[in-house]
């Protein structure tokens, strides 16, 4: 008897472990159609599913996806209580869509001072406000970020005369970004150009700049320190 009971007792624990993985792999699939049908509803276009972001043990499930209008660029969809029937869905599709519109108008910022600049931005890993609608402006989108951006400008040596450039740049940008951490790097005329993001990091971890600010627009509180002052 015993050689029929336990195999009976195994099989058994087996099966149930197998429903329960099932009912997670469910769970998981329908919270992941349940996103892409909220972000094709609120945009009117087909989402595809793309990898999964962060975790779930605060309550909160998070997935990239993506979609033809913005090629090649990853798209945050977070679902608040995702396990309970008042779910919270937010995304950053509109800061994806804006990415490059941003990227224009801290360049036009830069160059009022600058003759050239180079910006480095990339759309923060968090999401915008559930308010910000789909048809949101680009300055509906500045007014209501609520994270702040994080920006690198790459300027030339011959086109940096004095500190006081820098802010102006900072309050041009101010105007219509309300928080924001952007680091303005001076470099020999040699050099520029060479840079992506990560070199342009650790050419200033490495103290080879010619001149570096490190300005914050926190609460409509602007604050520059040049990197090397006291």
């Amino acid at each position: 008897m015993k050689k029929i009971f336990v195999p009976a007792i195994l099989f058994a624990l087996l099966l149930l472990g197998g429903c329960g993985q099932m009912k997670k792999d469910e769970n998981k699939q329908s919270i992941t159609e349940s996103a892409l049908e909220y972000m094709e509803k609120k945009y009117g276009e087909e989402f595809e599913y793309v990898a999964p972001w962060g975790n779930s043990l605060s309550g909160t499930h998070e997935l990239l996806v993506s979609c033809a209008s913005q090629p090649n660029q990853d798209i945050l969809v977070q679902i608040e209580n995702y396990k309970q029937n008042d779910k919270i869905y937010m995304d950053n599709f509109i800061a994806v869509k804006y990415r490059n519109a941003t990227i224009d108008f801290i360049q036009d910022c830069a160059v009022s001072e600058f003759e050239s600049a180079t910006v480095f931005y990339e759309v923060s890993e968090s999401v915008l406000s559930p308010d910000l609608s789909s048809d949101a402006t680009f300055n509906d989108f500045l007014e209501n970020t609520q994270e702040p951006f994080v920006i690198m400008i790459e300027i030339k040596e011959s086109d940096f005369s004095s500190e006081e450039q820098a802010r102006k740049v900072a309050e041009l940008i101010a105007e219509q970004v309300k928080q924001y951490y952007f680091t303005i790097v001076v470099v020999d005329d040699s050099v520029y150009g060479t840079f992506d993001r990560d070199s342009l990091n650790k050419h200033v971890s490495s103290d080879k700049f010619i001149h570096c600010a490190k300005i914050t627009n926190i609460d409509d509180s602007i604050q520059v320190k040049w990197l090397g002052k006291e």
